[in-house]
């Protein structure tokens, strides 16, 4: 017989990674959640005012007195916005099931289904995210 097989050995290993926020990211990840309840009003009053040296001196000490996202790995961000709920879609296009409040890894993901959102749903454009 003149025919010859080959075997063919498939080797398979595991695939190893890590997601890593954005450094812009990670940084507001840490502000948000190094502010006190006070501390929204107090910073969207010094940004209207407009009182810079205020601002900057409530997000340095929000960023300073951050317990998490100090480190580039092993936390990742996720952002919402609360006024903002999707549904799920029947075939016929009309919403079913519960509202469901989406997450996302960036801010700019965020930022561009708020705008999204609010193009789709006219009676949100003036609501504050």
């Amino acid at each position: 017989d003149d025919s010859t097989t080959t075997a063919t050995t498939t080797t398979t290993k595991p695939v190893e990674f890590r997601l890593v926020p954005n450094s812009k990211d990670l940084m507001g990840a840490r502000i948000l959640t190094g502010l006190k309840p006070g501390d929204v009003d107090e910073l969207k009053e010094a940004i209207e005012t407009p009182d810079a040296p205020k601002a900057v001196s409530i997000i340095q000490s929000a960023a300073n007195e951050a317990n998490g996202f100090t480190n580039a790995f092993n936390e990742i961000p996720c952002f919402a916005i609360s006024q903002m709920r999707v549904r799920r879609k029947n075939e016929a296009g009309e919403p079913i099931g519960e509202p469901m409040l989406p997450f996302h890894l960036s801010t700019k993901t965020m930022s561009d289904t708020w705008n999204e959102f609010t193009t789709h749903a006219p009676q949100f454009e003036d609501a504050e995210a």
